[in-house]
């Protein structure tokens, strides 16, 4: 955001970086790159960085054009919160897990 001199914030440049940023995952690094002014992608990418994204990372993005796929991890890795350890493990019986216990119940 920028703050004018009038007090008025303005998003149009943090809009406009965040549109660069948007085109280069979608079509690449060097295609976003020619396609807009040499000093605006600069600056634009000045920007990008200074949200904690490296050079590096921005022209390791490749656009989707170039045969990338979107692949979906959100199944990739299940938990089965109802099997937390073994079968043959049981719980310790210290005098501080009977205490815990008396005090919390037995869940």
């Amino acid at each position: 955001m920028v703050l004018h001199l009038d007090s008025k914030v303005s998003t149009a440049w943090a809009d406009s970086a965040f549109q660069t940023y948007l085109s280069i995952r979608r079509d690449g690094w060097q295609k976003t790159k020619d396609s807009i002014a040499k000093s605006t992608f600069n600056e634009h990418v000045s920007m990008i960085c200074e949200c904690g994204l490296s050079i590096a990372a921005l022209q390791n993005i490749h656009g989707l054009d170039e045969g990338s796929e979107i692949i979906d991890f959100s199944g990739l890795c299940e938990i089965d919160f109802d099997a937390q350890h073994p079968d043959w493990y049981e719980p310790s019986q210290s005098e501080l897990s009977q205490r815990l216990r008396r005090f919390f119940g037995d869940n």
